[in-house]
């Protein structure tokens, strides 16, 4: 039984709550002998069967079988009905464009049931006038209802006909209507209006007052201003409207997961260990259900290898950088060389990462990287492939930018090789095996990574999960840090700030300490006010990056350092945005003037016109 049981606007303790609509849609049902409607339709995934009204059975001369049937109201009443069972014809009224699936003109023969009007009573909202309104659905065309009735329940006995082809949601941190590509066209669910997802607004009365006297206050101040009623006090008006209009933002909702990142979530919660010897996690891979099932691909790791010697590796000052890079590893434990009796495993165990160099300017310590490439193809299949991204554990961009402008101390820091100081689980270390020759001339030899590397897809899921599983576990000793891990940290850049330089340090030094109980350094650190990080050593301070483009003056203990994609002087508090040189032309389209635009990157809008 469907009921209307909102109006434009209900109220659930006080809270004013939208209007939402269910999955309505305009159809074409037919008879066997030929007569055609057009009917409004409700996607309903909570019913069983299908059904029609019994008026529109009658404009359509349908005919069948009569049965009895008894309805029961939720109040525990009941009545004794009768029902037609027939049979129509579904057909869709959108043509499908081009290159979309042809599945949009479906015509279906299916069963239905006839029932009493009054069952079916619920006042659809027509979306063709509504859609202009919501930018994310602007290519949704969708067809006017012919009747705000409904005429035609879809159940769910006719799954292929509600398939969702295609789907359009509100950008993120917002709720919104949600547009559903079916076989039988558009159709919209959701509120009739856009407000942010994670949005509490108070309503209490005892913080707030309530409408009303806001409203009379508001009321008495025009009027006073009239000269009807004397002059009331401007200053409870002023707070009553700021405490209305005050937006707390909680912590962000948690984003709904997939199955697949469900099943990650469960795998990495079931495999994470610490390793007290070595004061590091150990934690298995983002395998996908069923993983790993690899081929064996050492000839194409061999010929990469081949290729980069005769590549970038002739230049000495990138063969010793990325020599040198190994050799640390191998110091440190991060890698091991594997035997020569331990090459041959069987086949769907055998693998070998492939790896090229990066050079980076803007870097201060390595400027030459060594990157594992899990995107190299071997025969049509890459190492990604078989590695989930994993959730998504980091808090939004947008978010953490605020957090780092809303005290007056703003700090940064940065994890030093954070994926590398998380370990492999042993059965998961064969499937990171690489080849590398120590000198040049000398025979490649094999190693394998007892860490997690970069170029791995699903590292930085896993990462911000032992991060965060971590702070967990240390939230009463280290509190500060626990807030700033959970509220203002992106895989291993760290971006808070603080009331007061000695607020700054406390969080400062509980993140330093809370890592290391991981086997994690925090380095890199800058602040806006130099009094925030006098606890810490040189060695520990970040330093200027070069940069070509933006002419910024680096003032000595004040370093120019990016952060999150930003170019931030520390000296005078402020971002610098660097744009690469845009070409001059005799005209301007507007596709040509978007794309340039939207190469500079600008989270928080700050050069939005």
């Amino acid at each position: 039984m469907v009921a209307s049981l909102v109006g434009s606007f209900g109220s659930i303790g006080g809270s004013p709550r939208p209007f939402v609509s269910l999955r309505t849609i305009p159809i074409l049902v037919s008879s066997s002998e030929g007569r055609e409607i057009t009917a409004t339709c409700l996607l309903d995934d909570g019913a069983q069967s299908l059904f029609i009204t019994k008026s529109l059975a009658r404009k359509l001369h349908l005919k069948g079988f009569h049965f009895d049937y008894v309805t029961k109201m939720v109040d525990g009443s009941s009545s004794k009905c009768s029902a037609l069972y027939t049979q129509v014809f579904i057909t869709s009224l959108s043509s499908p464009d081009p290159g979309e699936d042809e599945t949009l003109d479906v015509i279906e023969p299916i069963q239905v049931w006839a029932i009493d009007d009054t069952i079916l009573e619920y006042e659809s909202v027509d979306w063709k006038a509504l859609v202009e309104g919501f930018p994310h659905l602007e290519e949704v065309d969708v067809a006017p209802l012919p009747s705000p009735n409904i005429d035609i329940l879809l159940g769910n006995d006719v799954p292929d006909l509600k398939i969702c082809l295609k789907e359009l949601i509100p950008p993120r941190g917002l709720q919104g209507p949600v547009a559903h590509l079916t076989p039988l066209g558009w159709s919209v669910i959701g509120p009739i209006a856009m407000y942010p997802k994670n949005l509490k607004v108070s309503w209490q009365s005892h913080k707030l007052g309530n409408y009303q006297d806001v409203g009379r206050q508001v009321f008495d101040v025009a009027a006073a201003q009239a000269g009807s009623v004397p002059r009331v006090d401007m200053s409870r008006v002023e707070k009553l409207l700021q405490m209305m209009c005050h937006i707390e933002f909680e912590k962000e909702s948690k984003q709904s997961m997939s199955v697949q990142s469900h099943y990650i979530i469960q795998c990495l919660k079931g495999s994470l260990r610490f390793l007290p010897d070595l004061k590091q996690y150990e934690v298995t891979c983002t395998w996908k259900p069923g993983q790993p099932k690899v081929l064996d691909n050492h000839a194409q790791a061999l010929v990469r290898l081949q290729c980069l010697e005769q590549g970038k590796l002739r230049n000495p000052e990138f063969c010793e950088g990325y020599a040198a890079v190994f050799e640390q590893w191998l110091e440190q434990g991060y890698i091991r060389e594997v035997p020569e009796c331990n090459w041959a495993l069987p086949e769907n165990e055998n693998l070998y990462w492939c790896h090229h160099l990066i050079v980076r300017e803007d870097k201060t310590t390595m400027k030459v990287r060594v990157v594992m490439d899990g995107a190299a193809k071997h025969k049509g299949r890459n190492i990604n492939k078989i590695l989930a991204l994993g959730p998504n554990l980091i808090a939004n961009l947008q978010s953490i930018l605020v957090c780092m402008r809303l005290k007056p101390m703003a700090f940064t820091g940065d994890i030093s090789s954070m994926f590398l100081r998380i370990r492999l689980l042993e059965r998961d270390r064969q499937f990171h095996r690489f080849i590398w020759a120590r000198e040049a001339g000398d025979p490649p030899c094999t190693f394998k990574f007892l860490s997690h590397v970069f170029g791995n897809v699903g590292s930085p899921a896993v990462a911000n999960f032992v991060v965060k599983e971590h702070a967990s576990q240390h939230r009463e000793q280290y509190l500060l840090a626990y807030n700033t891990v959970h509220r203002a940290m992106v895989v291993n850049d760290v971006v808070d700030s603080a009331e007061t330089p000695e607020d700054a340090r406390r969080v400062i030094c509980q993140l330093i300490a809370l890592h290391r109980l991981a086997g994690m350094e925090l380095q890199e650190w800058a602040s806006n006010l130099f009094m925030a990080l006098r606890d810490l050593g040189d060695d520990q301070m970040a330093t200027s990056v070069p940069l070509a483009r933006v002419p910024v003056e680096i003032d000595e203990g004040h370093p120019v350092i990016k952060t999150l994609g930003l170019i931030w002087q520390t000296s005078s508090d402020t971002f610098h945005f660097e744009q690469s040189v845009i070409e001059p032309r005799p005209s301007w389209m507007r596709r040509k003037l978007l794309s340039a635009v939207a190469r500079l990157f600008h989270p928080l809008g700050l050069l939005a016109p």
